[in-house]
């Protein structure tokens, strides 16, 4: 397999260019880096920690598939936690990769900290999915993806042990950004096409800004795809 990082919306995209895809009803793609601020604790990093494990029981090299039409892979990924440039501990993660022509979809299930402690990144339990809907660029033909990869819709979500529930939706029209922690409360807001503030609609939380801090950064939470498929 060809070692590359998978594919995701760029959030930060120039404001030409995703107002230019946004006419087309498309949004741009591209290369993912797991890397954000986190809070006060510095740079959250998810690195891998190799060597990655083919589930076999789904099929040889943990692959089924019928090419153009369909390809799943799944593997298990051990992956390590860096803050600030230290490794804090490490997790086995659960990868499968979902692909047609009209889907692409990664799903990472976090295990138990495997190292650190009981929980050293606080994704014990975490399962993050990132899905494409309608991408410009076919997965299941196994193919390396251009540059310059749409997608009609782009979804981030991560679902913690705790329950607690973030999510990243990016249309044509602009981004919403979610927050839903049981007992707690909840927030939602919106960020237009072309724009780099997102706007309150309503929130139930005490702190909305640290929230939206964490929201704005789920790609963070993405551990490293080091095979393809998946854009």
């Amino acid at each position: 397999m060809v070692k590359q990082s998978r594919l995701l919306l760029a959030l930060g995209a120039a404001v030409g260019g995703l107002a230019a895809a946004s006419a087309a009803g498309l949004i741009p793609l591209a290369l993912a880096h797991a890397d954000a601020e986190i809070g006060n604790a510095g740079s959250l990093t998810l690195v891998a920690a190799g060597p990655e494990v083919p589930n076999t029981a789904l099929g040889v090299d943990g692959y089924v598939g019928f090419q153009p039409f369909f390809t799943e892979w799944q593997q298990y990924q051990p992956t390590n936690v860096e803050i600030g440039g230290t490794t804090v501990g490490s997790y086995d993660v659960f990868e499968s990769d979902y692909a047609s022509p009209w889907t692409d979809e990664s799903v990472y299930n976090f295990g138990a900290a495997t190292s650190g402690g009981t929980d050293p990144g606080g994704l014990a339990g975490a399962t993050v999915t990132d899905s494409a809907f309608y991408p410009s660029f076919n997965a299941a033909t196994e193919q390396e993806p251009p540059a310059d990869v749409t997608a009609a819709l782009h979804d981030l979500h991560v679902v913690f042990g705790n329950g607690e529930v973030d999510n990243l939706l990016t249309t044509a029209s602009g981004t919403y950004l979610s927050v839903d922690d049981p007992g707690v409360g909840s927030a939602l807001w919106f960020e237009a096409a072309g724009s780099t503030d997102a706007s309150l609609m309503w929130s139930g939380l005490a702190d909305t800004s640290a929230a939206l801090a964490a929201v704005e950064n789920l790609s963070s939470l993405l551990p490293p795809d080091v095979w393809y498929p998946g854009i």
